[in-house]
């Protein structure tokens, strides 16, 4: 299905890459892992037979590991089966290898990370389905919370409260990094560690299955457990040096130079992008917010005092008058869609504030190169 998915916009937008592949991956992942996981335990309990294996002279890690193992296997061969797509790749060109594997690499941990939570979910059901619903859903909503959209809302009830939800929980945070080809420690260590605590408090309610004055300490042991993999997880966080960039031209490594004028920035610069929406775009420019956010992103993880804003201006018409009279002003393209040959006015501009400085404005005025004005 994810395959599918990828071919239909992949021949339109023209270029050897799979990040929309990894975008679309985790909504799959999402129902194909728990439906994995579901038996694991469910039909277990509902047969009888775990009293059984708990009882056997096997350590219950050893039983965990197994089915955990299991699973991942799964997943395995299921991602291997789309190696297809890297190899059509090859023949149609030279794709950047190094972003590629990052991308299966996050792929691998999200599905570790989905694999570890329906082991602890199908723990606590005799029903399978109840088990695949309650992983389902907890995938989702872990995968929601770290959305703008879902940030956004949650501020306005309690001021930063989504903020950090979408930086140090939510998925597409941590994952993103790994579609862009980098490898960060943080990243890396955000899945190993949800992982490992989700499949540490599966073995903790296995043995409250055959020790049940343990049950009414799950609660408080699951509490604990998670406040402090999420306390080691913002710590982790803010090593952002560790990082290694698999792209073939490190395109997302600054030079020491540029790392230098961030490192001394004294007061705050303010980056604002304005930018059409990826639907009115072109197909061939689809991907130019995305890409150039990537970069403006870079500059904000090596500066605390680079601040970023990206707005439409062609949803307020106030803004993209006062925008005319500094120079900023939409440009014609031409655009084919669904065999006709149309024109479409989109923005696709840069404005560096700093200080009471005189602005610097970058323009894309044909639709082809950056200019500076």
């Amino acid at each position: 299905i994810n395959s599918a998915l990828y071919m239909t916009s992949f021949f339109l937008v023209g270029q050897l890459e799979m990040r929309s592949f990894f975008t679309t991956l985790p909504f799959i992942l999402i129902v194909f892992i728990p439906s994995i996981t579901m038996r694991f335990w469910a039909e277990e309990r509902r047969t009888g037979t775990i009293e059984l294996l708990l009882t056997l002279p096997i350590p219950k890690q050893n039983l965990i590991i197994g089915k955990f193992l299991a699973g991942f296997l799964f997943l395995f061969i299921a991602l291997l089966s789309t190696g297809t797509i890297p190899g059509l790749l090859a023949v149609l060109g030279q794709p950047d290898w190094g972003q590629i594997l990052s991308g299966y690499l996050g792929a691998l941990l999200l599905g570790t990370l989905f694999i570890a939570i329906g082991l602890f979910t199908s723990g606590l059901f005799k029903d399978q389905i109840s088990a695949f619903i309650l992983s389902l859903i907890f995938n989702f909503a872990l995968y929601m919370v770290g959305t703008d959209f879902i940030a956004t809302f949650m501020d306005g009830w309690i001021s930063g409260l989504g903020s950090f939800l979408k930086n140090y929980i939510g998925i597409p945070n941590h994952f993103n990094t790994f579609q862009k080809g980098i490898t960060s420690l943080s990243d890396t260590y955000y899945f190993l560690s949800l992982s490992g605590l989700f499949i540490i408090l599966n073995h903790f309610t296995l043995s409250s299955q055959v020790k049940t004055r343990q049950k009414s300490n799950l609660t408080l042991f699951a509490v604990l457990l998670s406040g402090i993999t999420l306390y080691l997880i913002m710590i982790i966080s803010d090593f952002t040096s560790l990082r290694i960039d698999w792209t073939r031209q490190k395109i997302h490594t600054l030079s020491p130079a540029s790392k230098k004028i961030l490192n001394n920035l004294e007061t705050p610069i303010t980056i604002s992008l304005y930018i059409s929406d990826s639907s009115k775009m072109p197909t061939a420019m689809k991907n130019i917010e995305r890409d150039v956010q990537d970069k403006l992103t870079e500059l904000k993880i090596h500066s605390s005092n680079v601040n970023i804003v990206i707005t439409d201006p062609s949803e307020n018409e106030e803004l993209a008058k006062k925008l005319a009279e500094r120079g900023i002003r939409p440009f014609q393209v031409q655009s084919i869609e669904e065999d006709a040959l149309g024109v479409r006015v989109v923005y696709a501009s840069i404005v560096l504030s700093y200080l009471d400085k005189k602005e610097e404005i970058i323009i894309e005025d044909d639709g082809d190169d950056w200019s500076a004005v």
